[in-house]
């Protein structure tokens, strides 16, 4: 498993996650993102292949063994905190 660790918000992945919280990034990139633990579980067992990324501060091990296709994005505190927009602490999707 290798994780990208990212921390600065100029970085093009964040800057295209921080797009996709409104419509206009999700209309043009054709993406959304998924949070909460039972929403992102779902949306995992419904569909795997149609997840790309996960993003979290700490990503669950067991999330990502079961799930090895997944890009594996490790952010700082902060930049989580301003793409985890309902506030659930859960890795998003």
């Amino acid at each position: 498993m290798h994780q990208h660790v990212l921390t600065s918000a100029r970085n093009q992945h964040v800057a295209r996650w921080l797009r996709l919280r409104g419509s206009r990034g999700i209309r043009r990139y054709r993406q959304c993102l998924v949070s909460g633990e039972k929403l992102v579980w779902e949306r995992l067992a419904r569909s795997p292949a149609r997840c790309l990324e996960l993003i979290g501060v700490q990503t669950p091990p067991s999330l990502v063994r079961r799930f090895p296709h997944l890009r594996v994005f490790c952010v700082s505190a902060r930049l989580f905190a301003q793409l985890d927009v309902l506030g659930t602490h859960f890795p998003l999707l």
